[in-house]
This record gives structure tokens, sequence and C-alpha cells, in this order.
């Protein structure tokens, strides 16, 4: 869904379509594979969701623009959790 400051725009076309929960792969920073499944850092969130941002800024945007897609489009989020 790209960086977190266009993920309002995605929500809004859930909300339209009627959705009720969106299930992300993990938001953490990926292993040499590409793989979501696959994780280099299960400590942070990836920096391609938020480039010009720190570890720990990045993970306060993603906590808001979660709390909005609950609060804005009363639409639930459910992530994978890698062990």
């Amino acid at each position: 869904m790209g960086e977190l400051d266009r993920w309002d725009d995605h929500f809004k076309t859930f909300a339209a379509l009627g959705y009720n929960a969106v299930h992300f792969t993990p938001l953490q920073e990926l292993g040499q594979s590409g793989s979501s499944y696959s994780l280099y850092d299960h400590h942070s969130i990836a920096k391609a969701y938020a480039p010009n941002l720190t570890p720990h800024q990045r993970e306060e945007k993603l906590e808001l623009v979660i709390k909005q897609l609950k609060s804005n489009y009363n639409i639930l989020s459910i992530t994978d959790i890698v062990w």
C-alpha cells in the first residue's frame, strides 16, 4: 500500500467496499529473501513505510494510522506474527 501517508486513500476504498477488517502481512524490515515471513528485524517497522522517520517515529506513525482505520472507518486490523 506504499508509504503510511497514503494509506488513508486505501482505507476510504475499503470502507466504500464494505470491509470490516483488513489483514496486514508483517510490517517489519524484511530479510534477504524479501519474503514477509522472513524478517530481518522483528523489532522495527520497515523503513519503506516512512523513509524519512526514525524507527521510533515509524512505530508511532503506524500506531496512529491503525487507530484512524478503526476510529474513522470502523474497520479492524489483523496482522501475522512471525516468530
